[in-house]
């Protein structure tokens, strides 16, 4: 998608942070269209979205990895179980971190 500063990083932080749900279909819409050529989505089986802690989804209102694991599915014609895992603890702050979004592991959302 790109790296983690200027316009993406301001885009993710209203999606995320600023409680703007409607920059997920353009955020998902990127990562469409950066889907990597070499990839055969038939291959893939199945797309689980990361779960949020329960407090965290109160707090934000929406689950963003969900809103992109739909447009993938979507989109790709992938198979998605949003159900299937459980988030049990609390993930660590990571607003602060700066490295690039693209890489192969973003895929497993």
């Amino acid at each position: 998608m790109g790296y983690y500063e200027g316009t993406l990083r301001e885009a993710i932080h209203l999606f995320k942070f600023g409680k703007r749900q409607e920059m997920g279909r353009h955020l998902g819409r990127l990562m469409v269209d950066r889907f990597p050529s070499e990839w055969d989505p038939s291959a893939l089986d199945l797309l689980f979205p990361v779960p949020l802690h329960p407090r965290r989804l109160r707090e934000r209102g929406f689950n963003q990895s969900l809103i992109l694991a739909q447009i993938l599915a979507n989109s790709l014609g992938i198979k998605m179980e949003a159900r299937q895992l459980v988030r049990s603890r609390p993930a660590a702050w990571t607003g602060g971190l700066s490295f690039p979004i693209w890489s192969y592991s973003y895929w497993v959302l």
